[in-house]
């Protein structure tokens, strides 16, 4: 029975190396003195006499011990030697664990011999503490020291120990354990090396909703039904078409969590399933009718579907290549050979070995031929390295399959002793393919093949390639991979499989703070990789001699064992779970945080300007033409027009409409409204309706709030600002003489950031240099305000952020400027900090996000298609620029008018030239296909070029060539003023002020041509601010904090969440704990619940009811 005070007069001193950290013992000596120990030493002191116990981590050896006490002048004597194991038990128990079985250092697995195990039996009746201290008074480091000559092996020295974990059946090894021992319980509170936290302690409590926890799925009441969407998600998926395959699996995910069977058309009506579409309601009843889905019953029939199997069925051949080659006409195999044959089809290495032996690689492999297999490989072995080497069959033969797809063959060492002597493991494997390749059993070699004899790497190798039996006439695929020994036992893990069962064992390990891997374990800081859109889990690496075994492994995580047999996870009852986190792979991202995009919607779509020279003629010349007082001056006035247009706002200058809430309004009075305002039709109505984003962000969020004070205070300041070809340099210059205090302009030209060494002025005119021309002023203005608005050290933190961005690409340069000029506006209007503590940041961190997605659903539902649509037909190799230009230069301000009218929203126009452009109203998605408009909502925002389906010349996503009516951009470049050749003469129509333009073109009295082109683009605007697009993408956006200004989002939302918890109406099951938990429908955090979300977001007053 448990005692409050078990530790009752125990003198304990926690010996201070190798992993007992200074955090750990001050948490035990904590919890030992509470629990009444007499006295608890972190560190020597004087009063180590009489000690009870020595507390030592398990992997400390002798030697360092022994260093440490003679460095230290101290001799401990304990009563006994534990590891820090024993405590730990101790503290979970709430009471003395038998020291034996923990004593220190670590009794090896050796078998006994006679003369031991009666020793042991004759002392079975001696108390724990004085067996422990008899074992440790003949181990202890002071007599150890003192006769070196009788020092036994250390675990890793110990030829028994050696034999044990290095042999050849070190993989089956089981340590044996009485089912009535105590130390049953040690392996949770022991798990993640003691470091147990409550995020731990949560997931150790839900660790059998993981899939590497269990065998097999829970067959659901509605298994068939799930079967079948699950089938049509396949399919889709095969396809390539993201969204129908989402929707699908959501659907398959959502009947096998049903708690009931859907039986009749009444269940259909149940609010579990409320988020079922029109569609698959209707696909439910046909089934419940007929007992079958016709959609389903002809997908064997689908010509495509069969088509793409077959073609990737192809070694080297994914689904991109197979949907090329079926785009091109090739329907199967033969007529890809035929292709080939006929040289209109190029193939790789690869893929020429796939297409020879294609009937040969579809072959399953019987169990018996792959022991065949692993014999010729094993004498192979035997006879270049003779008993040095071990051998493990891996995949899906030691998972105990009949047959298999090929041979997965696991090398390393025996022993860290042999493997010196052997060289790398890319020099044993390159002499293992070179004896097999001379022995006829390896035939050829695929893309894996990439080692070097004369590399000298000691990391692991791997080499792909094709072998034959010499009596079989059938060639089986065949992998060869060679590792370390000591990292065998996570290797064979890896290799063993199932995908499905490694990625969800993988995922617990990350979520528990660890990456796990087939080359070892180790801390997991999340970091940024070098790639966008990268991350990285890197941190110290746990210490390997402690894994012998994969069991290791599985106790380290806490983790109950899986034999290799029962690893074979059902991969689609996971991939609905949501532990699979490649199940996403064609849609847009979820659980992989989403794609990094631009700030800005005119990075994404604007020329990069080459960075400007420094040096040159023109800078120089424009620096003495402008006095620094004259910018001061110019400076305070903008300032003071800023503060005033506060106090008394100005109306939009734009002249366009603002319209009341549509949802408010009958359709009566909306149609009156619009005859008053000559505003837009009740083609736009449903557009408008679909947006769910609050209409006080659709009106004004930060940066376009901040744009606009900025411009409407210094319209005539930027036009000088901008005449001035100088402007830029001296007001850089004039900044960082001002933060750094140099009193010398001119030394303002050399000074270096302090953390990066990088020059300040040289990274503020690559900023400058990767700006569009209309931001340009801005940022010069910015520098400008600064120099008024700030104190030095914030000026100086602010150069430096700005700095550190300027080194990276041209999208965080663009996003420095962004913030040097939220930093103005803010400065200049405290006032707009009308929210306090997590709610303000909240919101200051959801209006920047609403400031890129409004930019992002601009590129993607206005600009990217009509750039698409210029650079495909009216393209020229000698004028791409130009058509990018002209498609760019005016688009922005355009579309903000068009929105203004027709979405009942404002979003302000943005500088420079609202009045001045060709505003087009040709129709480019009229031109573009259907299967074009789904490639720019699954890459949301995304650049047309940096989208391969589009990029790509096939299949073609223009419908049409011939688009007539309307106008057209037209900027040329100075000295070409030619028209394109496409659409002709239409350039040359009159131009009109965008705000009187916009409104004109959707008066009731307008042509109706026009109404439906531009419906069409609202329509696709407003569907990516709709709740099942749009709320996703905010809150996993927010919530991961995956940039920079969305920093204290996720803790601010965690706080609000303790109070919306708390409200009767938010209706939150009493064990929802978190956040998280909340807005997930599963345990991995992967499959957000749209609905709870909404609701969460909804009370926020983010989104609308």
């Amino acid at each position: 029975m448990a005692s409050e005070q078990w530790a009752k007069d125990l003198k304990v001193f926690l010996v201070p190396l190798a992993s007992a950290s200074s955090s750990r013992r001050g948490l035990w000596r904590d919890r030992l003195l509470a629990a009444g120990a007499a006295d608890v030493f972190e560190a020597p002191s004087p009063k180590l006499a009489g000690l009870s116990h020595a507390v030592l981590a398990p992997e400390l050896t002798r030697e360092r011990l022994d260093s440490w006490l003679k460095r230290e002048a101290i001799q401990l004597n304990p009563e006994a030697w534990v590891t820090t194991d024993w405590l730990i038990a101790c503290l979970a128990r709430q009471r003395l664990a038998p020291e034996a079985q923990f004593s220190w250092p670590p009794a090896t697995s050796a078998p006994s011999s006679p003369a031991k195990r009666q020793g042991r039996d004759e002392g079975a009746n001696t108390s724990p503490r004085k067996a422990s201290a008899a074992h440790v008074a003949a181990t202890s480091p002071t007599s150890l020291s003192q006769s070196p000559a009788k020092r036994p092996h250390t675990a890793i020295e110990s030829p028994t120990f050696r034999k044990l974990a290095w042999g050849a059946d070190a993989a089956s090894a089981k340590p044996h354990q009485d089912s009535g021992s105590e130390v049953e319980e040690v392996p949770k509170m022991s798990a993640f090396n003691g470091q147990l936290t409550p995020l731990r302690e949560r997931l150790l409590r839900s660790k059998q909703k993981f899939a590497c926890q269990r065998s097999e799925p829970a067959r659901g009441n509605n298994h068939e039904l799930a079967d079948l969407f699950s089938r049509m998600q396949k399919h889709y998926e095969s396809l390539g078409d993201g969204w129908r395959e989402r929707s699908y699996r959501m659907t398959a995910s959502l009947l096998r969590g049903l708690a009931f069977e859907i039986s009749g058309p009444g269940d259909l009506q149940r609010p579990e399933l409320r988020r079922l579409g029109k569609k698959t309601r209707e696909k439910l009843l046909e089934f419940l009718q007929t007992g079958k889905i016709g959609r389903v019953e002809g997908l064997h029939e689908d010509e495509a579907t069969i088509a793409l199997n077959e073609l990737q069925g192809i070694w080297g051949v994914g689904l991109t290549t197979a949907r090329r080659w079926h785009g091109m006409g090739c329907r199967s195999v033969a007529d890809v050979r035929q292709r080939v044959k006929d040289g209109q089809l190029q193939l790789n290495q690869d893929q020429v070995i796939g297409l020879d032996l294609y009937e040969h690689f579809a072959e399953r492999i019987p169990r018996e031929e792959v022991q065949q297999l692993f014999e010729a490989v094993r004498e192979a072995c035997q006879g270049r390295f003779g008993p040095r080497l071990r051998l493990e069959a891996c995949g899906s033969y030691r998972r105990g399959k009949a047959s298999c797809g090929d041979v997965d063959l696991l090398i390393s060492a025996r022993s860290p002793e042999e493997e010196f002597g052997l060289g790398s493991c890319k020099e044993v494997l390159g002499h293992l393919i070179a004896d097999l390749t001379k022995q006829g059993f390896l035939t050829h070699d695929l893309k894996g093949s990439k080692w070097h004899e004369g590399d000298v790497s000691t990391s692991s190798a791997c080499y792909f390639g094709v072998c034959k039996l010499p009596e079989k006439e059938t060639y089986r695929r065949i992998d060869l991979k060679v590792h370390p020994v000591l990292e065998f036992p996570f290797a064979l893990l890896s290799f063993t499989g199932s995908g499905p069962f490694n990625r969800s064992m993988r995922l617990f390990a990350r979520r528990a703070g660890f990456s796990l891997s087939d080359h070892g374990i180790c801390q997991a800081n999340h970091a940024r990789g070098n790639g966008r859109g990268q991350r990285l889990w890197t941190g110290p690496p746990i210490d390997q001699h402690r894994f012998i075994t994969e069991k290791d492994i599985f106790d380290f995580l806490g983790l109950a064992y899986r034999e290799p047999w029962q690893r074979e996870v059902d991969a689609q009852w996971l991939l609905e779970t949501g532990t699979d986190l490649s199940a996403a792979a064609s849609m847009p991202e979820t659980a992989m945080p989403e794609t990094a995009m631009p700030e800005t919607a005119m990075s994404e779509v604007g020329t990069q300007p080459e960075v400007v020279d420094v040096d040159s003629d023109s800078e120089e010349k424009g620096c003495e033409e402008i006095s620094p007082a004259m910018l001061i001056r110019l400076a305070q006035l903008v300032v003071a027009k800023c503060r005033s247009l506060h106090a008394d706002p100005v109306s939009d200058p734009s002249g366009s409409a603002y319209l009341p809430q549509i949802r408010q309004m009958s359709d009566g009075q909306i149609l009156a409204h619009w005859r008053i305002w000559r505003c837009p039709l009740p083609e736009y109505q449903a557009a408008a309706a679909q947006i769910c984003v609050s209409r006080r962000f659709m009106c004004d969020t930060l940066l376009l709030r901040a744009v606009r004070q900025l411009h409407l205070a210094g319209t005539e300041e930027l036009k000088q600002l901008s005449a001035w070809p100088g402007i830029v340099s001296v007001a850089a210059l004039g900044l960082i003489d001002f933060a750094y205090g140099l009193g010398d302009v001119s030394r303002a030209h050399a000074q270096c950031d302090v953390m990066s060494q990088a020059n300040i002025f040289q990274n503020l005119m690559k900023v400058h240099g990767a700006l569009e021309e209309w931001k340009k002023p801005l940022f010069v203005l910015s520098l400008l305000l600064l120099r008024q608005l700030v104190d030095p050290s914030t000026a100086t933190a602010k150069l430096a952020e700005v700095t550190d961005r300027g080194l990276n690409c041209p999208q965080t340069q663009v996003t420095s400027f962004s913030l040097l000029l939220l930093l103005c506006a803010q400065r200049i209007l405290p006032d707009q900090q009308q929210e306090q503590g997590s709610r303000q940041t909240l919101l200051t961190c959801f209006e920047h996000f609403m400031d890129s997605h409004k930019e992002q659903a601009m590129a993607s539902a206005f600009i990217e298609p009509n750039r698409l649509y210029w650079a495909k037909t009216a393209g020229r190799p000698g004028c791409p620029e130009w058509l990018q230009n002209n498609v760019d230069a005016h688009a922005v301000n355009w579309y903000t008018a068009l929105l203004n009218s027709t979405l009942a929203i404002q979003v302000p126009h943005l500088p420079v030239y609202w009045d001045s452009f060709a505003p087009p109203v040709v129709d480019f998605w009229e031109g573009l296909t259907e299967e074009a408009w789904g490639h720019f909502r699954a890459n949301f925002g995304r650049r047309w070029q940096g989208i391969p389906q589009l990029k790509a010349d096939s299949p073609s996503p223009i419908r049409r060539k011939d688009l007539r009516g309307g106008y057209l951009p037209h900027q040329p470049p100075r000295g070409l003023d030619r028209p394109t050749q496409q659409l002709g003469a239409v350039m040359n129509a009159e131009i009109a002020p965008a705000g009187r333009f916009a409104n004109e073109a959707v008066n009731p009295s307008g042509s109706p041509e026009v109404r439906r082109c531009l419906a069409r683009y609202v329509e696709r605007f407003g569907f990516f601010f709709s709740k099942a697009f749009f709320v996703r993408r905010c809150f996993e956006a927010l919530n991961g904090e995956c940039k920079p200004e969305f920093a204290g989002a996720r803790a601010a939302m965690q706080d609000l969440f303790a109070q919306y918890r708390r409200d009767p109406q938010a209706r939150v099951p009493e064990l929802v704990e978190s956040l998280e938990e909340y807005c997930y429908k599963d345990d991995m955090f992967v499959e957000l619940d749209v609905e709870a979300t909404s609701h969460f977001l909804q009370w926020l007053q983010l989104i609308e009811p």
